[in-house]
């Protein structure tokens, strides 16, 4: 998979943050939710959903499959299906507090390391471009149960509305070019260290 010409159509963003009102007050639904727990609607608004509503239209316009409020089941769906690169915008619990174990936070709660672990599925070849707030362990992991895919993730914090803007330039540069994820992913990069 990692020497296949990618295009955004075989590409999908799967966004477990809220991107919409609605789904913003749905919080109050999952107990164990941490990213929008301590902010209003009208500030996260203005930094990641208004900014992403903003963009949407590009990423359409470019044919990316994107989903929302993407649950730890579909998330396996994805990883299942017929697209070769699936991007996991989420919020990522690091800590191992005794109380709370290390995780994503998906639409509808929380998945351990282990559980995310068991539902990759064993067939799955493509790349799994993880968009979370330091991801090592979780990366370990899955790289320990030495399948066949790409994992690409990043170290500190990751910011969702400039990754949002990272990746319309990526899809941008697949769009354009007959090129594989990494190629696209390193000219991506070199623009925007420019």
């Amino acid at each position: 998979m990692t020497h296949s010409i990618i295009k955004p159509d075989n590409c999908a963003l799967a966004f477990t943050i809220p991107l919409d009102e609605e789904s913003f007050k749905q919080k109050e639904k999952v107990p164990d939710r941490e990213y929008t727990k301590e902010t209003r609607w009208e500030l996260y608004e203005k930094k990641i959903a208004g900014i992403y509503e903003k963009m949407k239209s590009n990423f359409q316009q470019l044919g990316v499959n994107i989903f929302y409020n993407v649950t730890l089941d579909c998330f396996k769906g994805l990883l299942d299906g017929e697209i070769d690169v699936v991007i996991l915008f989420a919020h990522f619990r690091n800590n191992d507090s005794g109380l709370y174990k290390p995780g994503i936070e998906f639409f509808d709660g929380f998945a351990t390391i282990p559980e995310i672990v068991d539902v990759v599925p064993y067939n799955f070849s493509g790349i799994l471009d993880l968009t979370v707030c330091n991801p090592t362990t979780l990366v370990v992991k899955l790289k320990e149960k030495n399948r066949d895919y790409l994992i690409k993730s990043g170290f500190g914090n990751a910011t969702p509305v400039v990754w949002m803007g990272f990746y319309l330039a990526l899809f941008k540069y697949l769009h354009d070019n007959d090129s594989t994820y990494i190629k696209a992913l390193e000219e991506t990069v070199k623009v925007f260290h420019t």
